[in-house]
């Protein structure tokens, strides 16, 4: 991710990118960590924090597992483990594949005030 993307993310979303690397770093050596983020307005949904800057997708794909099976699950629990502890637990929320296997990605997001619970976002 270049500096133009990141030029769009919440403050917020700072601290959170030498958290990931250095987890992807401890489970896997041979990954160039790539990001989609900043105020997308195109493949997400109305609700997403994406749009606000508030969130990134970690791509996966490229994982030894393809970004689909324990590998990549270990990670996501691994980050959300890792920004509990150092940024304060709750205040970002990890999800793993979250759109399916069809699409392997970690999303990371920053939740901003009130938090989505999984259940009311699957009645939107």
């Amino acid at each position: 991710m270049g500096q133009r993307e990141l030029r769009f993310l919440d403050p917020a979303m700072t601290p959170v990118f030498p958290i990931i690397k250095k987890v992807f770093e401890r489970r896997t050596s041979k990954f160039k960590v790539e990001f989609t983020a900043g105020k997308e307005w195109f493949k997400h949904s109305m609700f997403s924090l994406h749009h606000s800057g508030n969130a990134v997708d970690i791509r996966t794909r490229t994982l030894p597992d393809h970004g689909i099976i324990a590998l990549s699950k270990h990670i996501a629990d691994d980050l959300r483990h890792a920004l509990n502890t150092s940024l304060g637990k709750g205040k970002y929320t990890v999800l793993w594949n979250d759109q399916g296997p069809s699409k392997p990605h970690i999303h990371v997001q920053y939740n901003k005030g009130g938090r989505w619970d999984a259940r009311a976002r699957q009645l939107l």
